[in-house]
């Protein structure tokens, strides 16, 4: 649902803070105004699927430095951005993220703001559509779908289609495809297992403008701009405005037919009229359609195919392309996220390994006991209650656990 974001936090290292931090580069700009005044431009990306940061300052300290951070969230906590950000991952990344910064400028967590506050410059909403081996189907049909406004353009033999206004861009891509294509323009070894889970996916990405970013945040706060149901809105809307909730411009030609004889607020002079040009359409194309009828006549037609049919463009297939809808999925949490005392834990468990339960429950008992080095620290300030993560436990068994814990054992005070 969300893909890459851009953050700017305010954030001010030392000289001693930036010499101690291993940088990639850094480049500089002057500043017109004062030719004794550059601004300085530090680098620092390590790894493809980690956050890239920039951090911004002014060579002689005269104004305020900041950190800019962009990162393909599911990229970041999965490995690659085939399977999706999932909504009850929201605290993983902020956490991980969080912990990320502090390893990479060398500080402590206390020194990164909360990221949930911090100004959003950059986010990209998106969906994966398992179509299948209708893909080439439904890319043919997006590459004539024209929006007021925005500039059509399809690439790579129709494998990505493309609409850009100045300030938005939406595209529509072979998910599959870009994977080989990345692979090759770095020069890297292809994934064969990531090429084959994404075999038939249909990718709708929307980069979001400023204004709807400040229209659902005022301050563009990253904690209120991740919000699933806004976010399936936003790409429920865009997929209308393409026309792919309701993709009758690829149609059969039988079932087009069908459709125009069972209409019954036609007359039947028109019916036989629009019957005729759809089956000229249908077996010499556009350009003879054009050609063959007046100007006047082929957009009267064209338009009576589009208000009584739904259909901008005549594009024939062996069948009508299913519309595609976002469906927002709440999933079996990966994740959960408890608030607990982590010293009162790890003691809980202690007692619980010498005592006599079923195997099965034992088993679950080693499954906690293993994940305790795995544990994200939300705010290294608390000592007693943390927030920790404990990944790959079961949602049922897991209560069970901390039943047991109270039962047996008194938490000690806060």
């Amino acid at each position: 649902m969300f893909d890459t974001v851009k953050l700017h936090i305010n954030i001010q290292l030392s000289e001693d803070e930036l010499q101690a931090i291993d940088w990639n580069k850094t480049n500089s700009t002057e500043d017109h105004s004062n030719a004794r005044s550059k601004t300085l431009f530090k680098h620092y990306h390590k790894h493809d699927d980690e956050p890239r940061l920039i951090y911004r300052l002014k060579e002689d300290g005269s104004s305020t430095s900041s950190l800019k951070v962009e990162v393909s969230i599911p990229k970041f906590l999965y490995g690659n951005n085939v399977e999706q950000f999932r909504e009850e991952d929201i605290p993983l990344f902020l956490t991980r993220l969080r912990q990320f910064l502090a390893t990479a400028l060398r500080l402590p967590v206390s020194r990164i703001p909360d990221l949930r506050f911090v100004e959003t410059e950059k986010l990209h909403v998106c969906y994966n559509f398992d179509v299948g081996e209708r893909k080439k189907d439904y890319l043919k049909a997006f590459s004539h779908l024209e929006r007021a406004g925005y500039q059509l353009n399809v690439l790579g033999n129709s494998s990505s289609v493309y609409w850009e206004a100045k300030t938005r861009r939406e595209k529509i891509y072979d998910k599959k495809q870009e994977i080989v294509n990345e692979a090759k323009r770095k020069k890297k070894t292809l994934n064969q297992h990531l090429v084959d889970r994404a075999k038939g996916l249909l990718r709708y990405e929307i980069e979001l403008s400023d204004s709807e970013l400040r229209k659902k945040s005022s301050k563009r706060l990253l904690g209120e701009l991740l919000d699933f149901e806004w976010a399936t809105h936003i790409l429920q809307k865009g997929l209308s405005n393409i026309g792919a909730s309701n993709l009758n411009g690829n149609t059969s030609f039988s079932d087009l037919i069908r459709r125009i004889d069972k209409h019954t607020l036609l007359s039947s002079e028109l019916k036989n009229t629009l019957t005729a040009f759809v089956v000229r359409y249908h077996q010499f194309g556009e350009e003879y359609c054009r050609n063959f009828y007046p100007r006047a006549t082929y957009y009267r037609l064209m338009n009576y195919l589009k208000d009584e049919f739904g259909i901008s463009r005549l594009s024939f297939g062996s069948s009508a392309l299913p519309p595609l809808f976002v469906e927002r999925k709440r999933q079996s949490p990966s994740v959960i996220t408890k608030y607990l005392d982590s010293d009162f834990l790890n003691n809980s468990l202690i007692m619980l390994e010498n005592v006599a339960f079923s195997e099965r429950l034992t088993r679950i008992v080693m499954k906690i006991r293993r994940t305790l080095s795995a544990w994200d620290i939300m705010d290294e300030q608390s000592v007693t209650i943390k927030r920790i993560t404990v990944n790959k436990v079961l949602v049922d068994d897991y209560p069970k656990i901390l039943q047991l814990v109270r039962e047996q054992l008194v938490a000690p005070a806060v």
